[in-house]
């Protein structure tokens, strides 16, 4: 029987244990982090700031408004390790890849990027363990895994697109198993990676959208995805994506969307999408329904800017039933909020 030296055996522990554990998406997360504790007890409709480390010093920025959250709407959850991710910069600084992990309840900066704002140019896959990011004016995405922390290429889009577009949408679409990008071109194109063949395909063409700054967001309860929005004359246009690839426009929304106009996130509990505008104003989509309400509701997560959204990115935290905003209000003043707009739903035991 093959036995293991002792040497061998402390050269194993060392390796073990020497392992650095933010790079580890299997590691459990305690009970009882802020985070879990402040979700489990807010109502329908409430909002709650969640007070973390280190978040100053992480998103605050050199550039014209001192932070990494300049021209962007989102940042992405990962349910598996707990733990938040964006790439993006403000003007005239540099490119950030920051994390917020729920065990330490703190933040930190990993390395320096690409150059580009954060737009929607940021994705996640869930079931696959990667994160996504696409510079600015470049054909190539990005790809992290989360597990391994190391960065690999998407294959180019350089062939397969017209030009390549500063300021498209992203987002990841577990039911097409890949990424969807979305941008102006042929009036709007839908392109999917898929992840099996590494390779791009044209899901659709001819869909209009504005000309830059558009979105994407995919619904986890619905299992489909909105997108479009961008620059007028088409910021009010908007269309879905279901599960087998099929595109449909549906009605134009009630104010404009896309990066600056507005934040869409989605209610991990009953898949309604949220948008906060730059008018200050909060409204529910019903995408079922293809039904629009605007809620009166005091917001405590708008920035300080002449824009209220600037300095504002959002993500569903599926795990806790709520929607995570993270808010720099001027520089160097940041804050996390959950908001909880449906009732959780009860467990079947």
């Amino acid at each position: 029987m093959f036995r293991l030296g002792f040497a061998a055996i402390l050269s194993i522990l060392a390796h073990i244990s020497t392992a650095p554990a933010q790079n580890r998406a299997d590691i459990p997360v305690p009970d009882g982090t802020d985070l879990s504790r402040i979700a489990a007890s807010m109502k329908v409709g409430e909002w709650r700031q969640v007070a973390t480390s280190n978040i100053n010093a992480t998103l605050s920025a050199q550039g014209s408004s001192g932070t990494v959250f300049g021209f962007t709407d989102n940042i992405k959850w990962d349910p598996s390790s707990r733990r938040l991710f964006y790439v993006g910069g403000d003007h005239g600084d540099k490119t950030w890849f920051v994390v917020y992990d729920e065990r330490t309840n703190s933040w930190r900066r990993v390395s320096e990027r690409k150059w580009g704002h954060g737009y929607d140019h940021n994705a996640l896959d869930p079931v696959g363990g990667a994160f996504f990011y696409l510079p600015v004016n470049s054909p190539v995405v990005e790809r992290y895994d989360i597990q391994t922390a190391i960065w690999s290429s998407l294959p180019s889009l350089k062939n397969q697109v017209e030009y390549i577009n500063c300021c498209v949408g992203i987002e990841y679409f577990p039911e097409l198993r890949g990424l969807v990008y979305v941008a102006r071109e042929n009036k709007g194109t839908v392109l999917l990676w898929e992840q099996r063949s590494n390779l791009w395909r044209r899901l659709g063409d001819g869909f209009p959208i504005g000309k830059y700054h558009n979105f994407a967001e995919y619904n986890p309860v619905h299992r489909m995805m909105l997108f479009g929005g961008g620059n007028p004359p088409h910021s009010k246009t908007i269309h879905r994506i279901d599960r087998t690839g099929e595109i449909t426009r549906l009605g134009d929304a009630p104010v404009p969307l896309g990066i600056q106009q507005s934040i869409v996130t989605v209610d991990p509990v009953s898949g309604e999408f949220l948008v906060f505008t730059n008018r200050s104003e909060f409204y529910a989509y019903d995408v079922t329904a293809d039904r629009w309400r605007r809620i009166e509701t005091s917001i405590p997560m708008w920035s300080y800017y002449k824009n209220p959204i600037h300095g504002v990115v959002a993500t569903p935290i599926s795990n806790y039933g709520v929607n995570l905003f993270v808010t720099c209000k001027k520089p160097r003043s940041c804050f996390v909020y959950l908001y909880r707009h449906s009732e959780p739903k009860k467990s079947a035991n």
